[in-house]
């Protein structure tokens, strides 16, 4: 896990992959162990490709797709981002 800042604050954020189930961060992790995130896959030819997750927080749902930041914020808030979106609003620590 990599940390970025905003002009005032810290984040932890990843770019979500296929394998984040394995190579995302611990609280990811511990995220999808407690059923409060989901890989999303689709049925193609016979086999699965993940397309994405889906985050439950507060009763609400975020969907990040392949290539997405995941992004938690210094006050523990999660959010999605497109690249070019996290890239205009974060930068490495």
């Amino acid at each position: 896990m990599t940390l970025y800042k905003t002009r005032s604050s810290f984040a932890e954020a990843f770019r979500f992959a296929a394998d984040s189930d394995v190579t995302g961060p611990e609280w990811f992790g511990q995220m999808l162990k407690n059923d409060e995130a989901f890989i999303d896959r689709a049925l193609t030819d016979g086999g699965s490709r993940v397309y994405g997750c889906s985050l439950y927080v507060d009763g609400a749902k975020l969907k990040a797709r392949i290539g997405d930041y995941i992004v938690r914020t210094s006050t523990g808030e999660l959010r999605v981002m497109s690249e070019k979106r996290f890239e205009k609003e974060y930068e490495r620590a």
